[in-house]
């Protein structure tokens, strides 16, 4: 090449760098942005991305299922008669009258409702009934009597609201004193308590 080529070629390259820095805004330096690399592993292979763990739902606990402490049970109390107002007759009365093995017997019954005015529960009622006959003329005779007791043990007890009903059978010998008679209409009974067990 030339002496007067190669002046030419430098003073072409000059012009050339020159008007390279007049367009990059007066001589200010520009800093390239960073590459950003491509995660390869070991072997050179681009590694694959691992996608981002999406949240879970967490699941709300519940709460235990609370126990109802028992009530205690009251212990029963003895009594010769109920609690004031926490009985009330329903209905008494006789159911049959027969005869048998030479004794007069009398069914009678009485009806009792456990009204709740004291909140008591009964465990036992024990009863005495008496039987009595009328003559056809009117005259009221004591035949005889006889004692029931009625448990509930084995129940929840006669509680408040419930009616129950006990039965006795009084015999008597057939000595006149109810003229023989078996007419259920002429026959009547009262009943008292003798012992009440309650709590």
């Amino acid at each position: 090449m030339t002496r007067s080529r190669r002046r030419f070629l430098t003073g072409v390259a000059g012009v050339a760098a020159a008007a390279v820095s007049a367009g990059c805004g007066g001589g200010q330096r520009v800093t390239p942005a960073p590459v950003q690399e491509t995660p390869t592993d070991a072997d050179g292979e681009t590694a694959p991305r691992t996608a981002s763990a999406t949240p879970t739902d967490t699941a709300t606990p519940t709460d235990a299922p609370t126990e109802t402490a028992a009530t205690p049970t009251r212990t029963p109390m003895p009594a010769p008669v109920p609690p004031n107002g926490s009985l009330s007759l329903v209905s008494e009365g006789v159911q049959s009258v027969r005869r048998g093995n030479d004794y007069t017997y009398v069914d009678c019954y009485v009806a009792l409702e456990n009204t709740g005015v004291a909140d008591v529960t009964f465990v036992t009622i024990e009863l005495r009934f008496d039987v009595y006959f009328t003559t056809i003329g009117g005259e009221r005779r004591h035949v005889g009597a006889g004692y029931a007791t009625e448990s509930f043990d084995e129940e929840d007890g006669f509680t408040p609201g419930e009616t129950r009903t006990i039965t006795c059978r009084v015999s008597f010998p057939p000595d006149g004193r109810a003229n023989n008679s078996y007419d259920r209409s002429q026959y009547s009974t009262e009943f008292a308590y003798r012992r009440v067990l309650y709590r």
